[in-house]
């Protein structure tokens, strides 16, 4: 409950922990109890309570921030002007996004960055990385839901399938909360489980492998699928570790800037204090020693060609 009240006060995807707690409940899991539950449903309850009738915060509109759609980023003056009377268009779009994204890594951020790029011809090799890691292991699981949602219906549920549910109903709660605008980051936690719901799928598969008799076609198949999936998911995670170093390194150089970033955005600071926070944080930053992402370009530049930058 404490960690429910945290999270949900902190930020809105906090509320996600009471949906994890919920649809695991319900599919059996038996980490809390009934009774902590429902005090969770009732601390949601005051939570929406709060928001919408004390603090009278609501949520968020149009003109707060750029919105991804179609093939590109709507400014908020372009997006009210489009969505501005029908805005639960824009939602139902954000929502689907969102629940795409997780699954196939198409769109991002609301924008459909690899259907666009090759209709221009301009398509690059971490953009297929993604889209084919993605198709597989949500083949995969679309392949285990297909066969079991039958048994699913009686609540004839195992360990993986359990795993599975709670990954569908994070991801359905994920995404509507994203529903004002869509982001990757947003959606994270989606992307937890469903990396367990790609595991329990790719266990199913290969224990229903086992109990059958061998062949050799559909064995080929599957080994060849479980290689491509396995590296092209490789190389996925290396390219968390060149992402986050190219944007330390990038952020390290802007701290450089500070002032003609001042400046430009017509800003001063206002206080002693102010300008020994900034000092502060600017020296702090230039101690920092990090690595420039050109030598990873000139070591392996047919290996960056396949790292998301994003």
């Amino acid at each position: 409950m404490g960690l429910l009240a945290w999270a949900a006060f902190t930020l809105e995807t906090g509320l996600l922990v009471w949906v994890c707690f919920v649809v695991g409940y319900l599919c059996g899991f038996r980490g809390v109890s009934k009774r902590t539950v429902v005090v969770m449903t009732g601390v949601v309850g005051i939570y929406f309570f709060l928001r919408f009738t004390i603090l009278d915060v609501g949520t968020p509109d149009l003109t707060q921030r750029p919105i991804g759609f179609g093939f590109s980023v709507l400014g908020p003056e372009e997006a009210v002007s489009r969505f501005g009377d029908v805005p639960l268009l824009l939602y139902g779009y954000n929502i689907v996004s969102s629940i795409l994204s997780v699954g196939f890594s198409e769109p991002r951020a609301g924008v459909w960055a690899f259907t666009r790029d090759l209709i221009e011809g301009n398509l690059r090799g971490w953009q297929i990385v993604n889209i084919v890691s993605s198709f597989l292991a949500t083949a995969l699981i679309g392949r285990l839901v297909w066969t079991r949602w039958r048994r699913w219906i009686k609540f004839d549920l195992e360990h993986g399938h359990r795993l599975v549910l709670v990954f569908l109903g994070v991801l359905f709660g994920n995404a509507v909360i994203s529903y004002p605008y869509t982001k990757d980051v947003i959606m994270s936690p989606a992307g937890v489980f469903y990396a367990l719901a790609a595991y329990a799928a790719t266990r199913d598969l290969l224990e229903s492998m086992r109990r059958r008799t061998f062949r050799l076609m559909s064995g080929t198949v599957v080994a060849a699928w479980l290689v491509v999936m396995s590296a092209t998911w490789c190389v996925r995670s290396l390219s968390t570790h060149y992402s986050l170093r190219h944007h330390a390194f990038l952020n390290s150089s802007d701290w450089t800037g500070l002032d003609n970033w001042l400046e430009d955005e017509g800003w001063e600071l206002q206080s002693l204090a102010a300008v020994a926070l900034a000092e502060h944080l600017r020296e702090e930053v230039a101690r920092k020693q990090v690595p420039n992402p050109y030598f990873w370009e000139r070591a392996a530049p047919r290996l960056v060609h396949l790292l998301d930058p994003y």
